[in-house]
């Protein structure tokens, strides 16, 4: 069978059998061929690589991940000094509130003029406060559903709470009581400490320790979640 005719494929001159080079160019037979062969392999592992749109999407992501997901030391120094600020009025508010207090059961009580008639009062008045039992998660789910409900629901009411022992502020003025269940819990209860004798029972507790506090809500917020004027707390 007769063999077709070849041409160069840089210069369209016919190539005789046998002939490796083209006699008009001087290109090699074939050549362009192989070009193409190295071009395609080429262009084959180029597109396997990660396109740009991929590589910023996931440098985007791995940002998000670390700045929002777990915030700076700054973020946090910042929220503990509103807290430290909020618990400081709130106790302003509470002693305001308690010399009130005291002043009206100076004027009803006729035996006041007797410290230990003063005590024995204070202390009929406890026994008579009924907590409500409620758990620190359906405080917390209370609050993220309607802060505004939650606020009429549960503040100024005496409440027992089970949670799990968070911050303890080193100067024992407050602690923090969390969800059992959420280890990144940012809400709580912020519980004022009021006496020497709770600073020396929690001093003998341990963070993450489940605890139940007693004790009268003094204030609802969205963002810092509950406020607790402290009664008692109970390691279990």
């Amino acid at each position: 069978m007769e063999e077709k005719p070849k041409f160069c494929e840089f210069c369209g001159n016919k190539i005789e059998q046998g002939e490796e080079f083209c006699t008009k160019c001087g290109k090699k037979v074939g050549e362009t061929s192989n070009m193409n062969i190295q071009n395609t392999l080429s262009n084959q592992k180029n597109n396997q690589k990660m396109p740009a749109w991929a590589i910023v999407l996931v440098v985007l992501s791995s940002l998000f991940f670390i700045f929002i997901i777990f915030p700076s030391n700054e973020t946090l120094e910042r929220k503990e000094s509103e807290v430290s600020e909020e618990i400081t009025e709130n106790n302003r508010e509470t002693t305001k509130s308690s010399e009130t207090k005291e002043t009206e059961k100076s004027s009803n009580n006729p035996s006041s003029s007797n410290n230990n008639d003063w005590y024995n009062y204070d202390i009929d008045e406890e026994d008579k406060i009924n907590y409500k039992r409620v758990s620190i998660d359906t405080l917390e789910k209370a609050l993220e559903e309607n802060a505004a409900a939650a606020k009429e629901k549960y503040n100024n009411k005496y409440l027992e709470i089970t949670g799990r022992l968070g911050v303890i502020d080193s100067d024992l003025k407050y602690i923090e009581i969390v969800s059992i269940k959420n280890e990144w819990d940012l809400i709580g209860v912020f519980c004022n400490i009021k006496n020497t004798e709770q600073e020396e029972a929690i001093k003998k507790l341990k963070k993450d320790q489940k605890v139940v506090v007693k004790g009268k809500i003094t204030d609802v917020g969205e963002i810092m979640g509950y406020y607790l004027d402290l009664d008692e707390i109970i390691g279990t």
